[in-house]
């Protein structure tokens, strides 16, 4: 159904006020939520507008397809803490210390309402910090979004439209010369020797030794 300008609206439908002037938004559509002990409407506002015409478009848009509205006003950092809660313990440690470092990143994005949220807020974490980062960061927000749309949080995945910035040229690789190779040796049973030798000849990266536990050796 649509909300012609001047209709009135059907019981059960929701409203449009004018909430006065000098607002920068001052048309609210709202809804019934309830009645209090005086008898009179309680309501929930869903969202404030600068025109009649895009509240009339919003609320027309809402009763085609209703929804939770605690859950659209969730913010970013309750809905990536509720997507959290439930995959924590279904990834390795050494990935899980590299999302709990991702998620840092994104801690300042916690305040704001996740379904007003835009590429614009997300695209500069990815920005600042390293490609490698970036990754991990744009593979948590592709979960995170999956989640939001699978409860109605959001309606549109904006992780797809993230970009992640080209690696710069690295410099050339420096590598461990024979001689080198014979003083660990002979160092051998010295700790730092002995882990660096560990390295050379297993090809491991220092987070993956230092994870490592004896159980899986």
């Amino acid at each position: 159904m649509s909300v012609r300008k001047g209709m009135r609206m059907p019981n059960g439908y929701g409203s449009i006020v004018n909430l006065g002037k000098n607002r920068r938004k001052p048309w609210g559509v709202r809804i019934t939520i309830g009645w209090g002990d005086d008898n009179r409407q309680k309501y929930k506002y869903l969202g404030y507008f600068e025109k009649k015409t895009q509240a009339i478009e919003f609320l027309a848009d809402y009763n085609r397809n209703p929804y939770d509205v605690d859950l659209r006003s969730m913010t970013f950092g309750e809905v990536i803490g509720q997507w959290w809660e439930k995959h924590q313990n279904k990834i390795e440690r050494s990935t899980y210390h590299n999302y709990v470092s991702a998620m840092r990143r994104m801690d300042g994005l916690n305040g704001l309402v996740f379904k007003d949220m835009k590429v614009g807020h997300l695209q500069p974490i990815l920005d600042a910090a390293p490609p490698s980062t970036a990754k991990v960061i744009r593979n948590i927000l592709s979960m995170v979004y999956r989640h939001a749309l699978a409860n109605e949080i959001a309606d549109k995945d904006y992780s797809k439209l993230l970009t992640i910035k080209k690696m710069e040229r690295q410099r050339p690789i420096s590598i461990f010369t024979k001689k080198e190779i014979d003083i660990l040796w002979k160092n051998e049973g010295h700790v730092c020797a002995d882990m660096l030798l560990v390295l050379l000849y297993s090809g491991m990266r220092i987070t993956e030794l230092l994870t490592l536990e004896t159980k899986n050796i």
